[in-house]
């Protein structure tokens, strides 16, 4: 079995609006052409257009049981909380 533990569905290209739908479509076909089964992705602490919130990422990703989401948090906003 092959896991990969890094993938994101992130945009990266922020001159094009790609929709979470048709970023998932390529990262379960980058998967199937490299043989992965099982993959980890990890959403970005910071939300906007091109960076999915959690919620929608583990709404996309609900029915797929060879994907599973961890999510981002940022360290400053932890430390400011862990100060308080």
């Amino acid at each position: 079995m092959i896991i990969d533990v890094h993938t994101h569905l992130n945009n990266y290209d922020k001159n094009r609006s790609i929709p979470l739908t048709e970023r998932l479509g390529n990262l379960l076909q980058n998967m199937e052409s490299n043989e992965i089964d099982c993959c980890l992705v990890l959403t970005s602490y910071y939300v906007d257009e091109h960076r999915p919130s959690i919620k929608e990422v583990i709404e996309a990703t609900k029915d797929l049981n060879n994907i599973h989401v961890i999510a981002g948090i940022s360290y400053l906003d932890f430390k400011e909380q862990e100060l308080r």
